[in-house]
């Protein structure tokens, strides 16, 4: 069951609020180091809050904790581009497809690193998925 302060954090995240999002979810972690949903939202909230680093650290803690689904693998992918780790990003990208090969973020986020790479057929041909 998630904690108060996970689910505050949350609701902060969806408000736009991202300080308060940050302070609830420091403070979720710091009761369940474990948790990886705790982690992948403090990650989310991190990346809104300019810190591109410390959110790839909580990313990757929380797929090494567990998190699954596209969704925590697409955004590693996205911190991964943003600290300027093509090859990585479309690593992590591809894997989120494996898991789920019709999520259009990590389709999208893809195909925009493709193109960034220079492929620009691989990344038509994402967007044609």
């Amino acid at each position: 069951m998630p904690s108060d302060d996970l689910r505050l954090g949350t609701a902060r995240l969806l408000e736009g609020d991202v300080p308060g999002a940050c302070a609830a979810l420091v403070r979720a972690v710091a009761a369940a180091p474990d948790d990886p949903a705790a982690r992948h939202n403090h990650a989310v909230a991190l990346r809104l809050a300019g810190a591109v680093g410390r959110a790839l650290e909580e990313a990757d803690a929380a797929l090494v904790l567990g998190a699954t689904g596209a969704p925590p693998l697409a955004h590693a992918g996205l911190l991964l581009l943003l600290a300027g780790d093509v090859p990585a990003a479309i690593a992590r990208y591809r894997q989120a497809l494996a898991v789920d090969p019709s999520h259009a973020v990590s389709l999208a986020y893809l195909g925009h690193a493709l193109r960034l790479r220079g492929d620009r057929a691989g990344a038509v041909g994402c967007l044609e998925r």
